[in-house]
């Protein structure tokens, strides 16, 4: 039977993580022979060691550098009519393939071939902890992280949780593996000015667990800034220095305790702060760009 869906991971020295993402697509209620999974390592230093899983699992290197880059060339590689996309930290729920099959199955599928599909992705602690003892980043991370929702509506959709059929993919010229970061919005943009559809479904779900630590937050950041610097440094400065207006809506309307909200609002202008000095450290050169 041929393969139908091809997933596509990008990994950097994530290697403990990603294996609790294959393990939940190991655990996947549709058929295995339907499906492939593609890990493209993207670091040339170190050889990827996984153990034995029961998919149909191949690891590829590519050694220029950014998850865009390995995420083209894993579409290179792939057999499915669709290709779905999810990163290394995600943890996609046990129907997940099912339901993309199913969307894409439906009876006005050339409509729906059309268009890039765009799952739910929620932010769940690693470890359980109920959301009253989270630190300021766990609050900050649950409310900004990935709001697959969001994008949506501004046709834009991140790759954790993303699918595309391969005739679309390749219309588009894939993704610009020049971007460090913001490759895949670049990528719903420029299928939105093609006339493709972006479209919303929450019933297909990954979890990504909430980043813990101020390092991790920060780190993102700087690579969300450093990519917007490298597309267009002036525009960077703008968006830099204007106020978090649509931060501050999110944290009105999306749904969270009291003290998440207030724990965000703080840590969210304390990195207002960072990100205007990594700006100006960027335009000075005295920083370089982060890889991921």
């Amino acid at each position: 039977m041929a393969c139908h869906i091809s997933i596509i991971i990008p990994t950097y020295k994530s290697t403990d993580l990603l294996k609790k993402c294959l393990a939940l697509i190991e655990q996947q209620t549709y058929k295995k022979e339907l499906f492939e999974v593609i890990v493209v390592n993207n670091d040339p230093d170190k050889a990827l060691v996984l153990p034995s899983y029961n998919i149909n699992l191949t690891v590829y290197l590519e050694k220029k550098k950014g998850s865009y880059a390995a995420r083209n060339a894993g579409v290179n590689k792939a057999k499915g009519e669709i290709l779905v996309f999810t990163d290394d930290d995600c943890m996609p729920s046990v129907n997940w393939l099912e339901e993309i099959d199913s969307w894409y199955s439906h009876e006005r599928c050339q409509e729906k071939c059309s268009s890039i599909l765009v799952g739910q992705v929620d932010m769940v602690h690693s470890e359980g902890i109920e959301a009253h003892r989270w630190n300021v980043w766990e609050c900050y991370d649950y409310l900004f992280g990935i709001n697959q929702d969001i994008y949506a509506k501004r046709n834009e959709g991140a790759t954790a949780n993303l699918s595309v059929s391969r005739r679309v993919f390749h219309d588009l010229g894939g993704f610009n593996d020049q971007m460090l970061s913001g490759g895949d919005g670049d990528f719903c943009q420029r299928a939105f000015k093609s006339g493709y559809s972006i479209k919303y479904d929450p019933s297909i779900l990954v979890r990504h667990p909430l980043r813990g630590t101020g390092e991790a937050i920060k780190l993102k950041l700087k690579r969300l800034v450093g990519g917007k610097f490298k597309r267009n440094k002036y525009k960077s400065a703008v968006l830099s220095f204007a106020p978090p207006l649509v931060r501050l809506t999110i944290i009105f309307r999306k749904k969270a305790p009291l003290n998440v909200k207030l724990k965000a609002f703080c840590c969210l202008f304390y990195l207002k702060g960072y990100q205007v000095v990594y700006y100006f450290k960027l335009l000075l050169g005295f920083s370089g760009f982060e890889r991921r």
